[in-house]
């Protein structure tokens, strides 16, 4: 079973007068899971001064999927992920 890390980074930038945040965020595909790379992308983002302020570990239904791309944008996605995907 393949699961998507979303990662969600926030680094703090004054802006001149503003004082403006802005949030940076990051996920990690199934076969970068699968490979074991979270950690070292995880340590990569610290290393420049992101701060790491939220981990959520989720699997993703096809129906999920649905909503975040329509049929167009992605090519075959059900087709090439469909092994991976539950119900």
């Amino acid at each position: 079973m393949i699961c998507l890390v979303l990662t969600i980074f926030a680094t703090f930038f004054q802006a001149a007068c503003t004082g403006v945040h802005e949030r940076t965020f990051l996920a990690v595909k199934p076969d970068g899971v699968q490979r074991r790379l979270v950690g070292e992308i995880v340590r990569r983002f610290e290393r420049k001064g992101f701060k790491l302020v939220a981990l959520k570990l989720v699997q993703s239904a096809r129906r999920e999927i649905a909503l975040w791309f329509s049929t167009d944008e992605l090519l075959c996605w059900e087709d090439s992920a469909g092994h991976w995907l539950y119900e």
